[in-house]
């Protein structure tokens, strides 16, 4: 467990979205009550916090210029190393309880 949250705490504090002098953070609207999206922010650097509070499959799709994304952002999943890129639509799939740290590639 403690390698766990000491992992989280690594990724909290590399993540210059997450500086103090950036904005505060911003619950999304997923259109999905079992997916919570946070958005933080700070200068140009943008992390998105997905979470599937459920047991099971979700999908989310999220529209880039509602959150100050553009159509040829790339984001890496700091949890997964997975990389995803954004379209005219950012679809996500998130399995049971599943999270993601998705932090924009500069």
């Amino acid at each position: 467990i403690a390698r766990g949250i000491n992992g989280l705490i690594e990724i909290v504090d590399s993540d210059p979205a997450l500086h103090f002098t950036g904005n505060e953070a911003e619950c999304i609207d997923s259109g999905n009550p079992r997916v919570a999206i946070v958005l933080n922010h700070c200068g140009a650097d943008r992390t998105l916090v997905v979470v599937n509070l459920s047991d099971r499959h979700q999908e989310v799709s999220i529209c880039p210029g509602d959150i100050g994304l553009n159509v040829t952002d790339e984001f890496t999943d700091r949890f997964t190393g997975e990389r995803f890129t954004v379209e005219r639509i950012f679809r996500l799939e998130l399995v049971s309880y599943d999270r993601m740290w998705l932090t924009r590639v500069q």
